[in-house]
């Protein structure tokens, strides 16, 4: 076991990330092995991993090579129907993620829908119907993402900045009757209410609107 977990361990050292290995434990002693760089049964390293975001990570550790999973995510915008079907059953969820992430930035021209920002480093692609549903389809249907930068796709995900079946960019508290805005808040969230989603040049690749109406329900 130490052969497979070395090079997951010394990533993560050389990444600053938490290190996974800590999640492995002995079945005996029920704490992680003599290899492990940790303090073995310390939680600070469980705790650390279960706090991080890993979604946004690409898995260093895929059996696919880069050069097949931009071929896949190219497939997935020339055929929206069927592609996402296909491959969501044969790649791991890591790989879908990445596929999926390839795509929708792609779509979008690399940029922000809400914001236009055009860093990748901080570009994600956000799910209408989340992961979690279990509607597997979905998760590599780039009709169910939209590119946003990190600030505004986690204001998505929490709701305060809605997006329609129309397409229209709305914050929650236009009137701004929750108190406690700063003038930067206003500038880069309040601001944008009523503005419209800077969409893909295909319409094929566009938000799905029943997706987004079923969201918004």
């Amino acid at each position: 076991m130490a052969y497979v977990l070395g090079p997951i361990q010394d990533y993560c050292q050389s990444e600053g990330y938490p290190r996974l290995t800590a999640l492995v434990h002995n079945k005996a002693s029920g704490v992680q092995g003599g290899g492990y760089l940790g303090v073995p049964g310390d939680q600070t390293d469980l705790e650390e991993i279960y706090q991080f975001d890993w979604d946004n990570l690409e898995n260093p550790f895929s059996i696919r090579k880069q050069e097949d999973l931009n071929k896949i995510a190219s497939e997935l915008l020339q055929e929206p129907n069927t592609a996402p079907d296909k491959w969501v059953a044969t790649l791991s969820r890591g790989d879908v993620q990445r596929v999926f992430r390839s795509a929708i930035l792609e779509a979008y021209g690399y940029r922000c829908a809400v914001c236009s920002i055009g860093f990748t480093e901080i570009l994600e692609a956000a799910h209408i119907v989340p992961w979690a549903s279990g509607q597997r389809k979905l998760r590599a249907d780039p009709r169910n993402g939209i590119c946003l930068c990190a600030n505004h796709h986690r204001l998505f995900d929490a709701g305060w900045l809605q997006i329609g079946p129309d397409r229209i960019v709305r914050f929650s508290d236009p009137d701004m009757e929750c108190g406690g805005y700063e003038p930067i808040d206003e500038a880069a969230v309040m601001s944008l209410h009523g503005s419209r989603l800077k969409l893909p040049e295909n319409e094929d690749l566009w938000p799905d609107a029943e997706l987004l109406r079923g969201r918004q329900a």
